[in-house]
């Protein structure tokens, strides 16, 4: 299914529902499922939403916009130096500022993420990722986390969750859509039908991750699988516990 396909089929499902809810911009539906599609990214790590980004530091840069938004803020990363990769670990700001400001430049050691919401607009969000101490060469980091997929705007557009998953992303908004009228029994029916659902897809994708990791092990040269486990996953997550 596409996005307009979705709204089609949430507008047959909704009674009563007035012209303006069916646009796919401005209209209520298609804001329900753009809803659906971000709080359901957030209810387990599924497979396809974990990417790898290419960040690079300048010599004496600090601070460097993320390229989309992290679901995770806490991914993995990663720097490359003239002796070969490792990973930065991520701490939090308040640290940061605490007892590493004012270091001298060199490698990168740490790291911060950080949001940056402009007052004209606390909507535009800029996720940004500060390292310590400052480059004091040029640095290429590889962030490897997961992160949401570009909200849909327009009839023909599709992504994962609406190709693989419409149904569950439609259960979703119809939770909104009973709740926007009021019918409160309806709406926990279509809670228990989303959970149910959801739970399913998680199994799915778990198995799906695993089968990946079996047809990996084998190139792991004979390592403990327990590391070579963490370090194909090394968020150690396969279950909504994660969350």
């Amino acid at each position: 299914m596409n996005f307009g396909e979705i709204i089609s089929e949430m507008a047959n499902r909704i009674p009563q529902q007035q012209s303006s809810y069916i646009d796919p911009v401005d209209g209520i539906i298609g804001r329900w499922v753009n809803q659906g599609i971000r709080y359901t990214s957030m209810r387990h790590p599924w497979s396809f939403l974990r990417q790898q980004r290419a960040i690079t530091f300048a010599t004496n840069e600090t601070t460097i916009d993320v390229p989309g938004e992290p679901i995770d803020p806490t991914g993995r990363l990663i720097v490359t130096t003239s002796t070969g990769t490792r990973r930065i670990p991520v701490i939090d700001r308040t640290t940061a500022e605490r007892w590493l400001t004012g270091l001298n430049p060199g490698e990168p050691a740490f790291a911060v993420f950080q949001i940056e919401a402009p007052t004209t607009d606390p909507n535009a969000k800029t996720y940004q990722l500060r390292i310590y101490p400052q480059a004091d060469v040029d640095y290429n980091l590889t962030l490897d986390g997961f992160f949401f997929l570009d909200p849909l705007t327009d009839e023909s557009h599709d992504n994962r969750w609406t190709i693989d998953m419409p149904y569950l992303i439609m259960e979703w908004a119809m939770i909104r859509a009973r709740q926007h009228r009021n019918e409160y029994q309806k709406t926990q029916v279509h809670e228990a039908a989303y959970e149910k659902m959801l739970m399913e897809q998680v199994r799915i994708d778990n198995q799906r991750q695993m089968e990946i990791i079996s047809y990996l092990r084998p190139t792991l040269g004979g390592r403990d699988s327990r590391n070579s486990l963490t370090e194909l996953d090394p968020y150690n997550r396969g279950s909504l516990s994660w969350w």
